[in-house]
């Protein structure tokens, strides 16, 4: 089923403040949460909305591109408004699902221009200062996303587990098969070619003047941790 606006599964209007949609949140949550409403989907997944509705309506990034786009993609195409969309992992698995839509390009597939594949990429990120003044806890990051890595390519089905627990049935149900096909592409290595393209693509959009140096970039003294 197409997801509801945030805004109305709180019961808020679009103006108000984080406050407000705390309190609405607490509401639904004291309402629907399954330990007062054992073995109930429906309240269930009436949780789920408003916890994901709150986590979007309360982080301010979030909030400005739902505002901007909503829940676009897949109910454009529905609704004939668009012939394609841009998506994540989730946003395409749901197309293909709503059959709506299929993957034409994937950068990490070597798809797209030459150059594209380190345009971007998923990273774990965090202050200087914490690395500097607090390495066992960034070792530890960095230790604990290649054990869930190296657990997830031996067992994708693992995610459905964690993914019940966080998220709408419907998006749950396609974890497993959405973690099966980006295993392959899973690496916690950051290399300079990564960090190369991450360059040429920030300075041709015109967020940096010059290169960011490797080093500066990539806290290398943690990569015996990279490959487990």
């Amino acid at each position: 089923m197409p997801k509801r606006d945030f805004y109305k599964v709180l019961d808020v209007p679009k103006t108000a403040t984080e406050a407000e949609i705390k309190k609405a949140y607490r509401r639904l949550a004291m309402k629907y949460h399954p330990d007062r409403n054992p073995d109930d989907r429906e309240a269930e997944e009436s949780f789920k909305e408003a916890k994901e509705a709150c986590e979007v309506l309360t982080d301010p990034h979030k909030r400005a591109a739902y505002d901007q786009y909503g829940h676009a993609g897949v109910e454009a195409i529905r609704q004939n408004l668009a012939d394609g969309y841009w998506g994540n992992g989730m946003r395409v698995a749901l197309g293909e699902k709503a059959g709506v839509a299929k993957v034409h390009l994937d950068l990490r597939r070597g798809d797209g221009p030459p150059g594209a594949r380190f345009y971007n990429f998923a990273a774990l990120t965090t202050t200087e200062r914490l690395v500097i003044e607090q390495p066992d806890i960034a070792a530890g990051a960095v230790r604990a996303v290649v054990k869930a890595q190296n657990a997830l390519k031996a067992d994708p089905s693992r995610a459905t587990t964690i993914g019940e627990r966080l998220f709408r049935s419907e998006e749950a149900s396609l974890i497993a098969d959405l973690i099966a096909r980006d295993a392959p592409f899973y690496d916690a290595t950051i290399s300079p070619e990564a960090v190369d393209g991450l360059n040429t693509f920030a300075k041709a959009s015109g967020l940096i003047a010059a290169p960011i140096p490797y080093d500066r970039l990539v806290a290398t003294q943690f990569r015996q941790s990279w490959n487990g």
